[in-house]
């Protein structure tokens, strides 16, 4: 079981709106989140946000610090060869999500090093050896150059592509983690429980997560005791200046057995015992029965990586009755039997399970909420949604998927979203997820999108749509260390990007992205996409496609703010915004017809593009096929083909290899 975790606790008070106070954008009666306007992207929306971080630290002892120096031979101990199997994986793409981005394509660029030892995409050198844990907390680390250096004060945007404390029983877990700085990534130090440290400088392709990413292996077996929290830490060196980052330490459950039990629609609260043959009818009598067998409520953690298995049938997911099922460093994981299409595993009501670590796996949230729990105390839980399809009554439906508001930290993968107002609110981590036919936000102040999907974002009466929206409604209020990588969207009409009123808009990185409003539309028209704020602080824009809608900027400073190997139909920036502080270099701009509009930067083109559904035209619509992304596609012979030397993404947005020299944005030649 590959099982993932995390790292919050959560206390329960049954919280029965899991979604208030997050957004307050529009009327939606079932939100209090965005206040977003009614206006469909002009430059004065109003949403909110609530920015918000998720990460665990755990401590032990061991000499590595972050930042020291280990030489690679070192690293190179065991293979970890595996199956690589796992029940819950932690990643991979949405079934539903037609994502290209199943391709397992490999990093392009292996090559040796100085003394011939194998690149990063050589499993035995990417290999994590624990040693007896940590001695000290982990550090900060010195700048890299100094202060007289572009970048200098510029920290690294980064984040592990991994939900904490999920349980690694496999001996080859590749865990990843996302890294961009405005002068790029120098290396990756990845170390687990004080041992030495991986040393990666490439990114290479992560099946387990559908991207690619600085990746290094788990091996459960290096462990020797059952049942061990590991504790990992990793540092993020930029090239020649900038500021290192050191992540939270990421906990993670190893060589820890997982009981089971199950459920079924014949099955009886009264007389069943949990077993195959005499499985309980609902969850909660499940976890009520499993923690009473284990001591009840003094058993500390009992119900740490249980997993209740659900045959197809209805159940509510309520579990709320004494004695709780009590998680104390691992995820409760309550799933629909494996075999067992998601279809046929439907919640049809539900409170919630008074957990601290909560995930639900291959069911569906038929026309109900995805419930949350307060523990005794007031702590909010964890949650994560792994492989799950929640749906409502269509666009307009109030009905909150997810709100992370409810809950301490929250994941989401593999899953699908559709008939709702609204897609998964400001949570943790969304990755491998598709969103449709929603009447407002696809993805509002999300803190990682990772190869996500949204289409059909139309707005519902009153409504103000995005598909990304960062929000403050404050003055005073930041917003930072958000990673988007891999987002695509498709017949959107809505702000593709929407960034407003913070007084700091920092710490940001939008990679590889494609980003479509409905082919018919005009897209010099609102609604525009959007970065409206005081300041913009260490910002990067790179590979990203607006191919037919305005990108407008308006601040009152500007620092670090990189816009790279994008293409733009056309990009506005106010007269008072200080553009000297932009750092552009090749880009296309397709249209620059209005008076604010700029070619921004260096090695700067203009004009129509040639894509696979004919031309992009500086005047009006493209009327290429809605739906579909590979008309936008850049051919051999476009302006914008073969321009991009870097290899910083090796697959584009929807998973398919680039070949070097790259064409701008974030689509690939078809192959």
């Amino acid at each position: 079981d590959a099982d993932s975790e995390d790292p919050g606790d959560a206390d329960d008070t049954d919280s029965e709106d899991p979604g208030d106070a997050e957004d307050a954008d529009s009327e939606d009666p079932g939100d209090a989140d965005d206040a977003d306007s009614e206006d469909p992207g002009d430059a004065d929306d109003t949403d909110s946000e609530d920015p918000g971080d998720a990460d665990d630290a755990d401590d032990a002892d061991d000499p590595w610090e972050p930042g020291d120096e280990v030489d690679e031979d070192e690293q190179d101990s065991d293979d970890s060869d595996s199956d690589g199997s796992s029940d819950q994986d932690d990643g991979g793409e949405s079934e539903e999500s037609n994502d290209e981005d199943s391709a397992e394509e490999e990093d392009s660029s292996e090559g040796d090093d100085s003394d011939g030892d194998s690149s990063d995409d050589d499993p035995v050198t990417r290999l994590l050896i624990p040693d007896d844990g940590w001695s000290v907390p982990a550090a900060n680390v010195d700048p890299v150059g100094h202060s007289g250096l572009p970048g200098f004060d510029a920290p690294v945007i980064a984040r592990w592509n991994v939900v904490p404390n999920q349980i690694i029983n496999e001996t080859n877990f590749d865990l990843g983690i996302l890294a961009f700085h405005v002068n790029y990534i120098d290396r990756v130090e990845i170390a687990v429980d004080g041992g030495p440290a991986v040393i990666l400088t490439e990114t290479v392709f992560n099946p387990r997560t559908g991207v690619d990413e600085f990746v290094a292996t788990l091996d459960s077996s290096l462990f020797p005791t059952a049942g061990h929290l590991a504790e990992l830490r990793a540092v993020i060196y930029p090239r020649v200046a900038g500021q290192p980052t050191v992540l939270e330490p990421l906990p993670l459950m190893v060589n820890f057995s997982r009981p089971e039990l199950w459920c079924a629609a014949w099955g009886s609260d009264s007389d069943g015992d949990g077993t195959r043959p005499n499985p309980f009818r609902q969850p909660s009598r499940a976890l009520q029965f499993f923690q009473q067998q284990a001591g009840g409520t003094q058993a500390i953690g009992a119900c740490d990586g249980l997993i209740v298995n659900l045959e197809p049938g209805e159940y509510d997911a309520t579990a709320g009755t004494l004695p709780y099922p009590s998680t104390d460093k691992t995820w409760l994981t309550i799933r629909g039997e494996i075999g067992v299409d998601r279809s046929e595993v439907r919640f049809v009501a539900g409170g919630g399970v008074r957990t601290r670590y909560i995930q639900f796996s291959n069911v569906t949230f038929d026309q109900v909420g995805i419930p949350s729990r307060v523990l005794p105390g007031g702590e909010k839980q964890s949650i994560w949604i792994d492989d799950v399809h929640c749906f409502g009554n269509g666009p307009n439906d109030s009905l909150i998927s997810i709100s992370a508001s409810a809950y301490k930290h929250s994941f989401v993968t593999s899953s699908y979203f559709s008939q709702i107002r609204n897609g998964p609110k400001a949570v943790d981590m969304v990755r491998g997820t598709l969103v449709e036919d929603i009447g407002e936000d696809a993805f509002t102040r999300a803190k990682m999108v990772v190869d996500c999907e949204a289409r059909r974002v139309v707005p519902s009466p009153g409504a103000h749509s995005d598909v990304f929206q960062i929000f403050c409604n404050t003055d005073a209020g930041t917003s930072d260390n958000t990673l988007i990588y891999g987002l695509r969207a498709v017949d959107a009409d809505s702000q593709l990007i929407f960034m407003a009123d913070c007084a700091v808009i920092e710490n940001i990185a939008l990679v590889n992205i494609i980003l479509l409003e409905p082919t018919e539309r005009e897209p010099a028209s609102p609604p525009n996409s959007q970065m409206r704020t005081g300041r913009i602080s260490n910002v990067i824009l790179q590979n990203v496609s607006l191919p037919n809608q305005v990108m407008f900027i308006s601040c009152s400073a500007i620092d670090n703010f990189v816009i790279r190997s994008c293409l733009f139909y056309e990009f506005r920036i106010t007269a008072d915004s200080p553009v000297e502080g932009i750092i552009a270099e090749q880009n296309h701009f397709v249209s620059t017809l209005s008076h604010t509009s700029t070619t921004i930067g260096t090695q700067a083109t203009q004009g129509s593009v040639a894509v696979e559904g004919g031309v992009i035209p500086v005047l009006g619509p493209s009327f290429f096929t809605d739906g579909d992304i590979d008309s936008f596609r850049p051919i051999p012979q476009s302006v914008i083909s073969e321009r991009v030397d870097e290899p910083t993404a090796l697959n584009d947005a929807t998973g398919i290899p680039r070949s070097w020299p790259a064409p701008l944005g974030g689509l690939a030649i078809a192959p």
